[in-house]
């Protein structure tokens, strides 16, 4: 919700909304303004000390902030655009999947840590590397006499040919389609964008997932004795 920050100099800032997360402990807190300044030649720039009020955490953090009203004798008015140092909070994933593909954690992880510290050019390219290595290691699970096949083979022919759920097929093409356009020059899917092929890998994930927790199931139970 809209705030205002206080400079040193008595000047008072509207801004549209104040940290609502730490960016070292990710814990939702109302941090402490320790210090703000807009000095130098960028008047359209506001910068913000705050510190956390998390005992297990109390570190500082800056807060950037954006003047985007250039109406002449418009009010001022700074939107919260990113916050520094930035640790990145790491998606977790299930044991089954680790041991299927770590190589997808590890990529997918190293993505996410780029889009966090606002490399969003590079972030893309990741994702679509991470959906990748997913469907081509849980390809060569199911078909292992293919292996070298799978490897070789373009993201599309092996999700067409080795991905039998008619579900888990088409969600994993539509994350290649986006994520085919991270990597080109011109983008086919404009009304999509980074997050929406995130949520596409994780419906992909998911899918895994599920066959995964299945076949260890089938394979660890059996009917009981005169049951």
């Amino acid at each position: 919700m809209p705030s205002t920050i206080k400079l040193p100099q008595g000047i008072t800032i509207n801004v549209d909304r104040a940290p609502d997360e730490c960016p070292l402990c990710h814990h939702n807190v109302i941090p402490t303004l320790r210090f703000a300044s807009m000095g130098g030649t960028y008047q359209d720039r506001l910068e913000a000390v705050y510190q956390c009020p998390n005992a297990d955490c109390e570190r500082l953090f800056l807060a950037f902030f954006l003047d985007v009203n250039k109406e002449p004798g418009g009010r001022a008015f700074y939107f919260l655009r990113h916050l520094a140092p930035m640790a990145v909070k790491e998606v977790s994933f299930g044991e089954e999947l680790l041991a299927l593909s770590p190589a997808f954690a590890k990529i997918y992880n190293q993505a996410a840590a780029a889009e966090a510290h606002q490399l969003d050019e590079i972030a893309g390219a990741g994702y679509r590397k991470a959906l990748e290595f997913l469907v081509k290691d849980f390809a060569i699970k199911q078909a292992q006499d293919k292996a070298e096949e799978i490897k070789a083979a373009s993201l599309k022919n092996v999700i067409d040919g080795y991905i039998t759920d008619a579900n888990a097929q088409q969600m994993a093409t539509f994350a290649a389609w986006l994520g085919n356009d991270e990597v080109h020059y011109l983008r086919k899917w404009t009304s999509q964008d980074i997050d929406d092929l995130k949520s596409l890998i994780h419906l992909v994930k998911n899918d895994v997932e599920n066959v995964l927790l299945m076949e260890k199931y089938k394979a660890t139970m059996s009917k009981p004795s005169g049951g």
